[in-house]
């Protein structure tokens, strides 16, 4: 659903795209399902907005997570920004969205006091197939397996060790935990988010 805003001018009240009006502000939201079709749009927001200006822009996430290339390929495009990153939790982020948050810039990461962050394993989803096929796809899984542990590890500045034990399970944080773990810096509520990253 499309949501306008009027906007007022010398010829009078006109009405604008919500969406267009928070480009504007350089502000993009990432939500939902993380897939190959929302991790296309996404870059191509940053691509209009790195384009246009080199003045921040902030992120806010909302989500379950998805698939796993298509978060890398998020976690890619905001870590070779030139321009600076701020990411906002408003909600959750679990699973490959929580590596998403926590892979930017330290000092601008930051999350609502009643939000969650929540990071686990890599799951299969089947094992169908030949014997060679199923191997082959443990074999990739436990290489991408190491990639999101250590790129954890760097983000959060835990050892591959640390990283490794809690990934066995599903593992939340409220927001004060997810600071303490590194996935964020700071906790604040909306209207100082807002402040900060303006």
């Amino acid at each position: 659903m499309s949501v306008s805003v009027i906007e007022k001018g010398y010829n009078g009240s006109t009405l604008v795209g919500l969406k267009s009006k928070l480009y504007e502000q350089r502000i993009v939201f990432l939500e939902g399902e993380i897939n190959s079709e929302t991790a296309c749009e996404f870059t191509r927001e940053m691509m209009f907005l790195i384009k246009d200006d080199e003045k921040p822009i902030t992120i806010f996430i909302n989500s379950n997570g998805g698939e796993v290339t298509a978060g890398l390929q998020i976690v890619d495009v905001i870590s070779s920004c030139k321009v600076p990153v701020y990411i906002c939790c408003i909600g959750h982020a679990y699973s490959i969205a929580a590596l998403i948050l926590s892979s930017g810039e330290k000092g601008h990461r930051f999350i609502l006091p009643l939000s969650k962050v929540m990071i686990h394993e890599l799951y299969i989803d089947s094992t169908g197939g030949t014997a060679v096929s199923v191997k082959n796809t443990a074999d990739s899984m436990l290489k991408t397996r190491m990639l999101i542990n250590g790129l954890l590890a760097k983000y959060t500045a835990k050892s591959i060790e640390e990283i490794n034990q809690v990934m066995v399970h599903d593992f939340y944080l409220d927001a004060n935990a997810a600071v303490e773990f590194g996935i964020v810096d700071k906790v604040l509520g909306f209207q100082e988010m807002l402040e900060v990253t303006s």
